[in-house]
C-alpha cells in the first residue's frame, strides 16, 4: 500500500496531515477517524469521505464479532422426580421432637409455620421463665458528697489564701461564706443524686 499517496485529514474543522498508510492505519485503530472521515490528496481539497477515495478502505479492517458461547445447562429437576413438598418437608422436621426438659411446663407448639404463632410462643416462653419482669437497679455510688467536700475545701482554700496574699483575710470569711452557700444550694437544691 506504499504506492497510495499521503491523505490530508479535515478533523475537528482543521487540516491535519500528510498521513502516510501506516499512519491513517494508527488512527483508525485508535478510533480518532472513521470512514466517514473528510480527506484530500491535497490540503485545498476537494474533500470526500476516505470510504470513497480509492483504495483506502483497508485501513478499516474488519473486526471480529464478538458474541457470548452459549453455556449448556444441566437439568437438575427431572421428570422422573416428584416436586419437593414444603409442608413435608416440616411435617418431617417436627416429628420425633425431644419431651421439654424436667421442671419447665411443656408449652403448645404453634400451630403452624407462622411468625405470629412463633412469637407468642416465645412470649409465652419468656413469661413463664420471668424474663418480662424489671427489677429496680441497685444503687449506685453516691459522688455527690464526695465532689460537695472537694469543691468546699478546695475552693475555700484558694480563696482564703489568694485574700491572704494580698492581704484581705477579714474580708476572706465573707467570701468562703457565699462560696460555701452556693456550692451547697447547687449541688444539694438543683442537683439530684448522681
Amino acid at each position: 500500500m506504499s504506492q497510495l499517496p499521503p491523505l490530508f485529514l479535515r478533523l475537528n474543522h482543521e487540516v491535519r496531515g500528510p498521513f502516510e498508510w501506516d499512519r491513517l492505519c494508527e488512527l483508525a485503530e485508535s478510533g480518532v477517524i472513521t470512514p466517514a472521515t473528510e480527506s484530500s490528496p491535497c490540503g485545498d481539497g476537494p474533500w470526500t469521505a476516505i470510504r470513497d477515495a480509492g483504495d483506502y478502505h483497508g485501513v478499516f479492517p474488519q473486526r471480529a464479532q464478538l458474541q457470548f458461547k452459549a453455556k449448556p445447562f444441566e437439568e437438575v429437576n427431572r421428570s422422573s422426580h416428584p416436586p419437593v413438598d414444603h409442608h413435608a418437608l416440616i411435617a418431617a422436621a417436627n416429628r420425633g421432637r425431644p419431651a421439654p426438659p424436667a421442671g419447665r411446663p411443656p408449652v403448645a407448639a404453634p400451630s403452624g409455620n407462622e411468625v405470629e404463632d412463633i412469637l407468642r410462643l416465645n412470649r409465652e416462653r419468656e413469661k413463664q421463665a420471668g424474663l418480662d419482669q424489671l427489677k429496680p437497679a441497685p444503687p449506685g455510688p453516691n459522688r455527690r458528697r464526695r465532689d460537695y467536700l472537694m469543691l468546699l475545701i478546695g475552693g475555700n482554700l484558694v480563696i482564703l489564701l489568694t485574700l491572704y496574699a494580698i492581704g484581705g483575710l477579714a474580708l476572706g470569711g465573707v467570701v468562703a461564706a457565699v462560696f460555701t452557700l452556693v456550692i451547697t444550694w447547687a449541688l444539694y437544691g438543683i442537683m439530684d443524686k448522681y
